[in-house]
């Protein structure tokens, strides 16, 4: 049986990926952290299913990071101080 939601995430993948380009980095990191924690469950609980909307919906948040990131180094008025620490891994 085909999985219709992670057929909606991948179609969808433009779109969110804006969306998520303007979340602050605190939130894209708390996503991220739960997501680790829910790859967790699901590869213990074997649902392939479930670990394949995970890694799509994480690396999509990983893809507008970096657009982010891209954006902020390209940008002329760039702030050098932020209001949340930038990740270092």
């Amino acid at each position: 049986m085909p999985d219709h939601k992670l057929r909606r995430l991948i179609a969808s993948r433009t779109k969110n990926i804006d969306t998520m380009t303007v979340w602050s980095w605190a939130k894209t990191s708390r996503h991220l952290d739960l997501i680790e924690q829910q790859l967790d469950w699901a590869i213990q609980q074997r649902n392939e299913i479930a670990i394949a909307r995970l890694e799509e919906f994480s690396s999509q948040i990983v893809v507008a990071r970096m657009q982010r990131l891209d954006s902020e180094m390209e940008s002329p008025t760039r702030r050098t101080t932020h209001r949340h620490p930038r990740p270092t891994d």
